[in-house]
């Protein structure tokens, strides 16, 4: 998982860093948080380097000034965060100032900056500084305030941009809007499955396979054991761990296994794989010099 934060816990600066960059607008550092330099314009800030997956989490802590907006700048008095932004698509989720207690949440679509298509709206009491934490997993968009999830849509025809950051919109510099943090992050689409490291065993001897899962949040519900090369063994056992004995082999021997795991979504893997190398009669004869033969023949 890839993790980019800033939490802009530095010196007044016109520089705002390495995690983002500035793509619309002239941004700032002032009294450790981030905002627009020029009022009455619309800003972004995108991660310098996007994130590995379209699948992603963004968190950006947000307040406003406590000048309330007078009747017709509402619409002006917006930050949030940018998701899956490929260039000229991606994805808006942003707090709207309606007064200085109440604000709307705002899911949209948008091609060059634009919003092109309103996917939710959800009105809010907040407390400040408010976190908002924006994530998109597949189709599934869900946003928290405060710990507290207020929107869960699905949009099928989702985009696929790995793009993420912060967009703000100001009429005025009594009334404007402060960026405390930020954090862009991978999640995991589908789970990680670990077949456990190679290991090399003698004959006759009960050999365990250790497996085990990733899938970030979410609970791994089954784990498949499958055998890919090598003399036909019987796995046994259920679960993540799993045994079978070695079998007899006149030289050195390879067996291969492979591990995918499902989870509770349910998504799967792709498969992970372990070889066991079974030694052959020569070489557990030369490893084992308390060994005695089970009887003696006369020729």
């Amino acid at each position: 998982m890839t993790t980019y934060t800033d939490t802009f816990d530095r010196e007044d600066s016109t520089d705002i860093g390495t995690v983002l960059t500035e793509t619309v607008g002239d941004w700032q550092i002032i009294n450790n948080q981030l905002n627009l330099i020029t009022a009455a314009v619309g800003g972004q800030a995108l991660l310098s380097s996007p994130l590995a997956t379209p699948n992603q989490r963004v968190s950006v802590s947000v307040e406003y000034s406590a000048t309330a907006p007078t009747s017709g700048q509402t619409a002006g008095l917006r930050v949030g965060a940018i998701l899956r932004h490929s260039g000229t698509t991606g994805y808006f989720v942003v707090l709207k100032k309606m007064s200085t207690e109440v604000i709307t949440i705002i899911t949209s679509k948008t091609i060059d900056g634009a919003p092109t298509e309103e996917l939710d709206e959800t009105i809010i009491t907040p407390t400040w500084p408010a976190l908002l934490v924006a994530e998109i997993d597949g189709s599934a968009i869900t946003v928290q305030i405060n710990g507290v999830e207020e929107v869960s849509i699905n949009d099928s025809s989702i985009t696929t941009g790995n793009g993420a950051g912060v967009s703000s919109l100001v009429q005025s510099t009594t009334r404007t809007a402060y960026i405390n943090s930020f954090t862009a992050e991978d999640i995991f689409s589908n789970p990680v499955a670990d077949a456990g490291e190679d290991q090399t065993v003698e004959p006759f001897v009960d050999v365990t396979l250790s497996g085990s899962g990733m899938a970030g949040d979410y609970e791994i519900t089954d784990y498949d054991w499958t055998q890919l090369s090598g003399p036909t063994v019987t796995i046994n056992g259920t679960g993540a761990n799993r045994t079978f004995e070695a079998p007899a082999v006149l030289e050195g021997t390879a067996l291969q296994f492979g591990l995918t795991v499902t989870d509770e979504r349910p998504l799967t893997s792709a498969q992970d794989t372990i070889t066991i190398t079974v030694n052959s009669p020569t070489d557990f004869w030369a490893n084992s010099p308390d060994w005695t033969p089970l009887k003696e023949v006369q020729l």
